[in-house]
């Protein structure tokens, strides 16, 4: 996918240096603008080289949906008399343990020189080829592994460039015998192949571009300009009320899901000419609108749009609603935002391809996502706000500060610290009072630790602590909700436990249908209409009985059902425990390691000590003073926030 430079004047090569070995690389380095032939075989590499450059100049900062597959190359394509000299640096750099510690340089323009961008230092061309251990080299053929991003397919391109430089073949003019003539003859036998490898490097990349890169630039530059605010006369942008990686519940369909996505769709006012009716969309949602409109603006000039999301939708309400449990296109008008924090957690099969993980109520996007949606509130990472310097317009508040909102959020981080310190406390006098873990208890304490460490201030600066006032409140309210929502909901369930017959974790048989499965959670009693399910026909007042959430074996369901089922409601009355010896099960839906261990030797799952103490499971000898330790953490909470404020 790499092209051929062709004949530059000449430059020694290299003479490595004692100390570095890098210093007469960075010397040698050639760029198309050092050459003067007027030679069509030289202008139209050098042409197709800057064209390469430039497109990955456009899409520099552009993640990739996956790598690039792996990259071998070979004579014609590439010169033999350079893969021999490559060895040989290669071989001389690892025997001499001489490592790259130079940063990238920054290019512009066409050149790829850098001067005095990077405190003057400019790398090799090859300095890709000559120090990654991961390619491969030797007489006949050089392979570039995988191609991450758009900076590793620039550095190739430069590295093979370099290759079928006319001086980095004949250094010194001793590499080809003969008269000068036959010298030409020689290079220009691969010139061919060598131009045909660049033209299809060329389509490679404007392929990739079209069917990826456009699209996901197009996206960022939408979503910059409705967060910012850049509506025009022509064109108003709605307020987008949710955030990429935001948990959201459907208002009338009760599903819950998390965003991946959004875009404005332009709503077209009627040109009064009738259509087909197989080509006219009716929407009553779209008619009201539109209609108001016209009522408020008297004006059909103004383009008016809507905001559409796209949501993952969690595969257990999906399979108990009976919707879509992939993707979901849903209007901003039927979303509403889910609070409570033992909801949030969403299940797809699909989530991993957009998010790096669950943390505060919320999920984190990747980089791709990131990218496409920088000014989202969870858009965090690194690249998301790479070169965009309308962060800085849009949340220049910070910058604005009045003198009284500093000391505010000062006065917010200090009493952040403070009730850190006193829930910190309480917990050590916890730990000194039970020095045993027989259930797991002391794992929930520590995670509770750990959510109280996250809120402490001591290795933070004074200007991050102004800047993360509003979060560290938040996660102050989310610990609140937190101890308050374990405390009820064990309560609740303690209730019950008398006429629960199953644990968390266990693998149990339906008695009927025959499938196994693992049990999730429990609810007292049905959450819905059971009364003409057929699997109850038999069962007395099946509303009354308590129901388990069961993640079944596919193999099972593909033999009862026909087909793989992610998850099944079941009857008490209709389930038994499986025997141990057809453990362990092949699940459709993964369970997060974080929250089930598997147990061989038992044959089932053991949930998170979080999990046990909801639904009011055994939690060993110390159970009864665990219990009261998380009360009176819940008092001590307030108790702090009362002498802070």
């Amino acid at each position: 996918m790499m092209l051929q430079p062709s004949l530059l004047r000449r430059s020694p090569f290299l003479s490595l240096h004692r100390k570095g070995g890098t210093k007469s690389f960075l010397s040698s380095s050639s760029s198309p603008r050092q050459s003067t032939s007027n030679n069509p075989n030289n202008r139209v590499p050098i042409t197709l080289y800057r064209q390469l450059l430039a497109w990955c100049r456009q899409y520099n900062d552009v993640p990739f949906d996956r790598p690039l597959p792996p990259l071998t190359i070979s004579p014609p394509q590439v010169n033999c008399v350079a893969l021999k000299r490559l060895r040989e640096m290669r071989a001389f750099l690892s025997a001499n343990e001489i490592k790259d510690t130079m940063q990238d340089d920054a290019y512009e323009g066409d050149a790829f020189t850098g001067t005095g961008r990077n405190d003057g230092k400019i790398r090799h061309p090859a300095y890709y080829a000559m120090y990654n251990d991961a390619i491969h080299v030797n007489e006949n053929m050089i392979t570039f592994p995988e191609i991450a991003n758009v900076s590793e397919l620039r550095a190739v391109v430069r590295s093979v460039y370099w290759l079928n430089n006319r001086n980095t073949i004949a250094i010194k003019g001793d590499v080809f015998a003969g008269t000068d003539v036959d010298q030409d003859r020689n290079v220009e036998d691969g010139t061919k192949e060598q131009i045909s490898l660049a033209f299809e490097a060329m389509k490679s990349c404007n392929l990739l571009s079209s069917n990826e890169l456009d699209g996901r630039q197009s996206k960022r530059e939408l979503s910059i300009r409705v967060r910012s605010g850049a509506s025009t006369p022509e064109k108003e942008f709605p307020d987008v009320t949710y955030h990429v990686g935001q948990v959201i519940q459907h208002r009338m369909r009760k599903w819950r899901g998390v965003i991946v996505g959004w875009t404005i769709q332009d709503n077209k006012a009627d040109d009064g000419r009738l259509t087909s009716l197989t080509t006219k969309h009716y929407s009553l949602k779209a008619d009201v609108a539109s209609s108001d409109s016209a009522n408020n603006t008297g004006d059909n000039s103004v383009s008016t749009s809507q905001v559409q999301y796209t949501v993952l939708v969690d595969s257990n309400d999906a399979s108990l609603l009976r919707c879509s449990n992939s993707v979901s296109l849903e209007s901003q008008y039927d979303l509403a935002t889910v609070e409570d924090p033992f909801l949030q957690r969403v299940k797809n099969s699909l989530i991993k391809q957009y998010f790096t993980k669950f943390a505060g109520g919320h999920f984190e996007p990747n980089n791709k996502l990131a990218y496409m949606y920088p000014l989202d509130q969870f858009s965090i990472c690194s690249r998301a706000l790479a070169g965009l310097d309308i962060v800085k317009e849009t949340r220049g508040v910070e910058s604005r500060e009045t003198p009284e909102l500093m000391k505010a959020k000062m006065d917010i981080a200090r009493g952040m610290q403070e009730i850190s310190n006193r829930l910190l406390l309480s917990l050590s006098d916890i730990d000194r009072q039970s020095h045993e873990d027989v259930e797991g208890a002391q794992s929930l304490l520590s995670s509770l630790k750990s959510f109280i460490l996250s809120m402490s201030t001591t290795d933070v600066s004074p200007s991050q602590k102004s800047e993360e006032a509003i979060p560290l409140l938040a996660k102050l309210y989310h610990f609140h909700v937190k101890i308050n929502a374990m405390l009820a909901t064990r309560k609740s369930n303690q209730e019950h436990k008398e006429h629960i017959h199953f644990s968390l974790g266990q693998i149990v048989r339906h008695k009927l249908y025959g499938f196994r499965g693992v049990i999730v959670a429990w609810d007292p009693k049905p959450r819905m209409d059971v009364s003409n399910w057929d699997g109850l026909a038999g069962i007395e007042r099946p509303q009354e009985k308590p129901f388990y959430h069961v993640y079944p074996d596919v193999n099972d369901c593909i033999s009862v059902f026909g087909g793989p089922r992610h998850f099944r409601y079941v009857c008490q009355e209709n389930l038994e425990l499986s025997p141990v010896e057809e453990t362990p099960l092949d699940l459709e839906v993964h369970l997060d390691p974080e929250e089930w261990k598997w147990l061989c030797d038992e044959g089932r799952y053991l949930p998170s000590s979080e999990m046990k103490f909801m639904y009011a499971e055994d939690l060993g000898d110390q159970e009864t003073r665990f219990i009261a330790a998380v009360r009176s953490l819940g008092v001590s909470f307030l108790i702090s926030c009362q002498s802070v404020s």
